[in-house]
């Protein structure tokens, strides 16, 4: 019986840029997927997956029927992984998550376990950027959301206690350090409860807003930050809602640059500042906001020791993510989900939870090859 553990990932700032081409800042958790499994002698693939009350079973060597039940993510790796290395053998296995799903990278967490266990009872390798290639396929034409290289990238390459910082145009890494001296921050995560499908979600219609404005502003481009700078002006000058989803594109560029500058030097309080403007954007301009995260983000504003919060992902749902001082208390944060909440969202609040997670490793396994040292 073989066992892979994905992490999960957190977008400290450049939310919604990575598919426009541009920079983020994230970093890995030290929680996320757990998949055990075991090779079968034939092509059958039955994965279980309790928390969805559901068992996708399949074959590697047939096409992945499509269904709405949580197994394209693992039909989309099996298609890619056909492709690029041939597959033969199935497996059998259960996939568990560590914090429930929605604004965490939890898609790219599930197909990266689904993907290195398939390469490894098939006896295969393959290279990370490949590998980060075949999630993204399986993301886009499979399960169908067009998403950016943010989550896969930042699993994949991420490193303990730093930042990495990718720009979506290059796909150059760097990872940048906190100072050695001064007391790092915390982390704290509540999940809503609320339940979202991406797929189903207006997440496609965001992402060609941004295309539309982007060929508005220079005629050819179909990413904001593929526009020349002498050009981003004009943003103010198009009809909405293309006028708010560049703003956010072309403000939260800045703020990541601002963001960088703010962890190299420690200032938490200006990181704080710099994840609000984040989420205010997303909300307003980006227009991925909802009513009960909302809530939750102005309830944790006002607890002290919590110096920014924001919701976290592509929105519509999901946890909601806060920077804490060293010396934060947690009890106020868990205590959030009852009373008001609970009243108003009764359905969500019996699904929701909060954590403390660390900085963690990104992942590594012996089927990925080696990747040239950050």
């Amino acid at each position: 019986m073989g066992r892979i553990c994905v992490p999960y990932r957190l977008c400290l700032l450049g939310e919604h840029v990575d598919h426009q081409g541009g920079t983020t800042l994230s970093f890995a958790l030290d929680r996320g997927i757990r998949f055990d499994f075991e090779a079968v002698q034939g092509p059958e693939v039955t994965v279980e997956a309790p928390s969805l009350g559901t068992r996708f079973v399949g074959r590697v060597d047939e096409p992945w029927p499509r269904r709405d039940d949580g197994s394209a993510y693992l039909g989309g790796m099996i298609r890619e992984l056909q492709r690029q290395r041939g597959l033969t053998r199935g497996l059998r296995g259960e996939i568990r998550a560590e914090f429930p799903g929605g604004g965490v990278s939890s898609s790219a967490a599930v197909q990266i376990a689904y993907g290195a266990a398939l390469l490894e009872v098939n006896d295969l390798t393959l290279d990370p950027h490949t590998f980060c290639d075949a999630v993204l396929n399986s993301e886009r034409s499979f399960v169908g959301v067009q998403v950016g290289a943010l989550d896969p990238m930042s699993i994949l390459f991420a490193a303990r206690d730093a930042l990495l910082e990718i720009d979506h145009r290059t796909l150059a890494l760097r990872l940048v350090r906190w100072p050695a001296k001064i007391p790092a921050p915390r982390w704290a995560l509540v999940h809503s409860g609320v339940r979202r499908r991406l797929d189903a979600s207006p997440y496609n219609a965001r992402v060609r807003e941004c295309a539309a404005a982007a060929e508005s502003l220079e005629p050819g481009c179909r990413r904001l930050m593929d526009v020349a700078e002498d050009r981003r002006s004009g943003w103010e000058r198009l009809p909405e809602p293309l006028r708010s989803r560049a703003r956010h594109v072309f403000t939260e560029a800045a703020r990541v640059e601002a963001g960088r500058t703010a962890w190299e030097q420690g200032r938490n309080e200006e990181l704080g500042r710099l994840i609000q403007a984040c989420g205010e954007s997303c909300v307003h301009d980006f227009d991925v906001g909802h009513e009960a995260l909302t809530f939750l983000v102005g309830r944790l504003r006002e607890i002290p020791g919590v110096l920014g919060a924001r919701f976290t992902g592509a929105g519509f749902g999901g946890a909601v993510m806060a920077l804490l001082s060293p010396d934060a208390e947690e009890e106020p944060i868990r205590a959030l989900l009852g009373g008001d909440y609970a009243r108003r969202w009764p359905d969500a609040a019996g699904r929701a939870c909060v954590a403390f997670p660390n900085m963690g490793d990104g992942f590594t396994s012996p089927v990925l090859a080696p990747d040239a040292a950050l």
